[in-house]
């Protein structure tokens, strides 16, 4: 069957693949590459709050620190302790910033308030 998942069922879907991923062993750094609402969706269960909006540029980098509860629980870990450490990211355009069309939509917009831009950092170790 083709069909459209409702939000309930898309967030079910969204954090069961989430916390399989946050479970998986310790030490390694991951990259998700994935739309928006998927990383809102995956953002807004670390807050704890399934109704936050998050406002993400296309191509814009968030970040989320897991730390293992290191407590088995049966035949699992305890979910592990997850935390936001940045929203947003979009710093790495600015050098190819030079109209604003496309993926560069974070640009400054002649007539519109500026758009706060987050810059990229390491994460600390």
């Amino acid at each position: 069957e083709i069909g459209w998942d409702t939000p309930e069922a898309f967030r079910e879907r969204v954090v069961a693949a989430w916390k399989r991923l946050c479970r998986q062993p310790p030490g390694e750094r991951v990259l998700v590459a994935c739309h928006g609402g998927t990383i809102r969706t995956i953002l807004a269960d670390v807050v704890g709050n399934p109704s936050a909006g998050f406002r993400l540029e296309y191509a814009s980098i968030s970040r989320v620190e897991v730390t293992a509860s290191g407590e088995p629980s049966g035949d699992e870990l305890d979910d592990p302790y997850c935390s936001v450490a940045s929203v947003n990211e979009t710093a790495h355009f600015d050098s190819m910033r030079k109209e604003i069309v496309g993926a560069f939509r974070g640009a400054d917009r002649p007539g519109l308030p500026p758009v706060n831009r987050r810059p990229l950092t390491a994460p600390s170790s």
